[in-house]
């Protein structure tokens, strides 16, 4: 359809008064070079018309609202992916792990980020208060109705204290894993640019090992990520 459509336009393109006076070679040369350019546009491979920085887009949706170490493992995650794009070539299959691997990453920063936001309301010292005051009022309270209503709310706020205990231990096993999974990605890329880099004369490293780790952590990360909210 749309070589159709060109060669519609180009067509009448030949006829244009812009050409008029000219020797009739010019317009028809004309419509020939724009059929022609639309013709190889419409035949060049999807990825060069439409490249997009995944992981870049990725990491401008989670950097804003990112805090503290899960940011910096985010934005170290993008500096990591730039270096890769730098030292490694587009037909290394290796490029395409690195970056599946980072934008795994940002994922999990995305969805913690997410949990982080939405526990941020509730404040422990506030909440402890909150369930003092409570227990005065049940202690005060002669009718039995007041004290299992004030009763009921304190359990409620004391359950509130302990989601927010497990999302602080939670927090530091999601940081844990991500700072492991980064820095097996890391050194898989240093390993491959010190491939790159040696001679022939020497032996070169095997990182065979290194992608067997990093994809075994992979796996964990998508678990992960789908236990945040997948």
């Amino acid at each position: 359809p749309v070589l159709a459509a060109a060669a519609a336009v180009f067509g009448r393109l030949g006829s244009a008064e812009v050409f008029a006076g000219m020797p009739s070679a010019v317009p028809a040369a004309a419509a020939g070079i724009g059929f022609a350019t639309v013709a190889i546009i419409t035949q060049l491979p999807r990825h060069l018309l439409f490249a997009r920085d995944r992981v870049g887009s990725a990491h401008a949706q989670v950097s804003p609202q990112a805090q503290g170490e899960v940011k910096e493992l985010a934005d170290r995650g993008l500096a990591l992916w730039r270096n890769t794009e730098a030292s490694l070539s587009v037909s290394d299959a290796n490029r395409k792990l690195l970056e599946e691997a980072v934008l795994r990453l940002l994922v999990v920063a995305g969805r913690w980020t997410a949990v982080e936001s939405e526990s941020s309301q509730a404040v422990p010292a506030a909440l402890s208060e909150r369930i003092a005051d409570l227990e005065v009022r049940m202690e005060a309270a002669s009718d039995s109705m007041v004290k299992a209503e004030y009763t009921a709310a304190r359990d409620a706020l004391r359950e509130q204290l302990r989601y927010l205990d497990d999302i602080g231990a939670s927090r530091e096993r999601v940081l844990a894993r991500m700072h492991n999974y980064l820095a097996a990605m890391e050194r898989l890329n240093l390993a491959l640019v010190n491939v790159k880099s040696l001679s022939a004369s020497r032996e070169a490293v095997d990182v065979q090992p290194m992608i067997a780790s990093l994809t075994d952590l992979g796996r964990d990360i998508d678990a992960l990520g789908e236990a945040l909210g997948g």
